[in-house]
Formats: structure tokens, sequence, C-alpha cells
């Protein structure tokens, strides 16, 4: 069947769950289309693995609805067994059956017939684990117990793969590269997934696209490239990178802000509250000891300083310059806007856009 004409790989429609007092998934819509990469994205306590585990069935919904391929397999007080709603999981510990082979733990949940050999065959392959199926999970490395977990998730053709926070427990220059390992076989495989991470560099390299979270609720589902530079809200561009806000005034076509003038975008009107979102690309340092901005802070990362700002008013800015550029703490600096694209402004908390500065 043509994908276009498929219900979702997962479609949420008001799916909420409560512990008490506390609503930990809050009225979520969501839906996952056949073959793409989800990641849900946002601080502990957002409400994202609550979400995970009501898609996998380890939690009933307090409202709402949950369907898997369009059969629906979760409303309030019932909850269709993880077992029988074609979702494969990688947990955050890979939860390998120690004392079981490699060969073994992929066999695990699927069913028996005529292709199960060629079938874990085919997913150790798919994983480049073949001379491996005689191993023990302490054998392995951390990078290869995860391969592992995600071909016991595949084996038995899940209509999608959920994935808790699955790099959480490798070290830096590994994760790095078992990402891009995961991210290989899933491409192959032509998986649909769902990842979990609070690692906004992680999301933008897995993800087809980011639903980022807060409070329980999606504040933005979108690709990554309009996460970054189109957020939906404050939250959602403070969450993606470091993001500061001018304040601004409606001065006829521009909006006046401590930095300069910019574009009114048409929804400022007269006395709405605008603030004019900037990023340390977007502005630039200039040594001027009769300048009342100050540099409060200097970070050496390697091929740049990031450079923090007091401006007169009190409010700091953030710059990102070129290692070469070097400022002392304390000294005195010209702060120019130099964005080269559409600045985003908040309108009473909602995104619009400048045309460019």
């Amino acid at each position: 069947m043509d994908q276009r004409l498929q219900p979702p790989a997962i479609r949420c429609f008001g799916l909420t769950k409560r512990f008490g007092e506390v609503t930990a998934v809050d009225r979520v819509d969501l839906a996952v289309e056949h073959g793409r990469r989800m990641v849900l994205l946002g601080p502990s306590g957002c409400g994202k693995t609550t979400l995970l585990r009501l898609i996998a069935g380890f939690e009933t919904p307090s409202a709402g609805t949950l369907a898997v391929g369009g059969q629906v397999v979760a409303w309030p007080q019932y909850s269709l067994p993880p077992e029988k709603r074609r979702v494969g999981m990688v947990f955050q510990d890979y939860a390998l059956f120690p004392h079981l082979v490699v060969r073994a733990n992929v066999t695990y949940g699927v069913a028996k017939a005529s292709d199960r050999e060629d079938r874990v065959r085919e997913v150790l392959g798919l994983v480049r684990l073949e001379g491996m199926a005689r191993r023990m999970p302490h054998e392995l490395s951390g990078g290869e117990q995860q391969r592992v977990a995600l071909a016991r998730a595949l084996a038995p053709r899940p209509a999608v793969v959920l994935l808790d926070e699955p790099f959480s427990n490798l070290d830096t220059r590994l994760r790095s590269r078992v990402r891009g390992e995961v991210k290989d076989i899933l491409t192959a495989a032509g998986a649909t997934c769902i990842f979990v991470t609070h690692d906004q560099e992680e999301a933008l390299f897995l993800g087809d696209v980011i639903a980022v979270m807060s409070q329980g609720r999606v504040e933005q589902v979108d690709t990554p490239e309009a996460i970054f530079h189109r957020p939906a809200t404050p939250f959602v561009a403070r969450f993606m990178g470091m993001a500061d806000f001018l304040p601004a005034s409606v001065r006829g076509d521009a909006l006046e802000t401590e930095l300069g003038l910019v574009p009114r975008p048409v929804a400022a009107a007269m006395g709405a509250e605008v603030q004019v979102m900037v990023r340390p690309d977007d502005l630039v340092l200039h040594p001027d000891e009769s300048s009342d901005a100050r540099v409060v802070e200097r970070v050496f990362q390697g091929g740049h300083y990031t450079y923090r700002v007091r401006l007169p008013s009190g409010a700091e800015v953030h710059s990102l310059m070129e290692h070469y550029h070097i400022l002392e703490v304390g000294a005195g600096v010209r702060v120019r806007l130099d964005p080269g694209h559409p600045l985003n402004c908040f309108v009473d908390g909602r995104r619009h856009a400048t045309t460019p500065v």
C-alpha cells in the first residue's frame, strides 16, 4: 500500500497521563508517519519518557486515545499489552538477558515461524554482529550491546521502534560514533522510530522530526532546521541553544531595541509586548572603551570565544567571536546586530519573523 494512504504509524489524540495531582502528559496530539524518525526532546520531568511508556503500553492513559498503525490500542482504563501492539523497545540500560548469548537475546520475542532463523541472521547482519552470535553480553563493548538491543527490537518487524535515551550510558566519544551507527541501521531497515533525549545536539542529528516538550505538553513539532531557526515559543528557542531576548518598542515601521532598529512584523501593533531573539552568532563585538557595554565573561571553546556582555540597561547578551578576537573581561565594547537573516520576534509570546536587517 502507498504509505501516503496508510494511517500514521503512531497517532495520539488528547493523550493524557495523571499521577495523582501531577499531570505528566497533558493532552498531546501527535502523529508519526511510516519510515520517519521522531525525537521527543525536553528537560528532565517534561513528560517525554511517560509519553514513550504510554506508546509502549507500560502505562494506561488517563484521557485520550492512542493508535498504532491505525489500530486503537489504548484509551482510559484500557491498554493493549505491549507484546500485542507491534512496538519494539530499546531501553536505556539495554536490558539484555545476561545469561543468554547474543543470538538467543535477538531470538527472544520473535514468533516461531519457518523464517525465524533467517530473520535472526538478517537482523544480526543488519547490525553487523554476524560473527558474535555466540558471545555473552558481558563479552561485548557498550556499542555492541547497543546494537544487540536494537537487533532484538527490530527482529519481530514492529510498526515502530522506541528508544529511551539509548546513548546515555556511553562515554562522549563512543556516543558520537554509536549514534551514527544506529542512525545508519535504522535508515537501512526503513524503521519508524521514536527517540527520547534531553540532548539538543543528539536530537538535531537523529530526528527527521522533533517534538519539543515542556510540562507535559508539546510546544512545537517540526523539522530540526525549523525548530532551531523558527522556534514557536521562547521556551523552544532557549532549549534549542543559547538565545537572548531584547525588549522592543514599536516605532512606526520598525522595532526599537537597545541595539538598534529592526523591521517591524505586521503583528506587532502599538502597545504589544515584543521581544527580539538574538543568538550569539547574530552579534559582533568591537572594542570601545567609551561604551557602557562591558564584557562580563569570556569562555574559550577552541575555534571561538563566547562572550557574555552586560548592556547599559543591565540586560545581558552573548556573542560568538573567532578565537583571534580576544577581549578582556571588563573591557568596553560596542555591540552590533549583524544576523544576515530574518530575526525572530515574539509578539505576546508567539513567533513572528522580521525582514533581514
